[in-house]
């Protein structure tokens, strides 16, 4: 009669193997890009929020309303950047709707 047990043995070793050299260092590689992303989008959110609820003009206050949103956006969720990646995607997002404002016209 043949016993399994070495070769189930085996194959459970392999997929660990696998698991742990190959595919969590990719990972690894993978969580801090989708999370500048998730970063990006919420300043986005944010930026745009301020905007609509300030108006145009008062960039001191849109921006000081962005960031104070999104930083209790993050801390509600336990996602923790440091300051100066929070400013940079506000300041990105904000360049990308000023933008998107002078190329329809909508603003000089």
């Amino acid at each position: 009669m043949f016993d399994a047990t070495i070769l189930i043995t085996g194959l459970v070793s392999l997929l660990g193997f696998v698991l742990f050299y190959k595919l969590f260092p990719l990972i690894k590689s993978v969580i801090p890009m989708a999370l500048l992303n998730v970063l990006n989008q919420v300043a986005k959110y944010f930026v745009y929020a301020a905007e609509a609820e300030l108006g145009r003009g008062n960039g001191k206050d849109k921006f000081d309303m962005a960031l104070q949103k999104t930083r209790a956006f993050l801390e509600k969720y336990h996602l923790t950047f440091d300051t100066q990646a929070v400013r940079d995607a506000i300041l990105q997002q904000w360049l990308h709707m000023n933008m998107a404002q002078l190329d329809s016209g909508m603003k000089k």
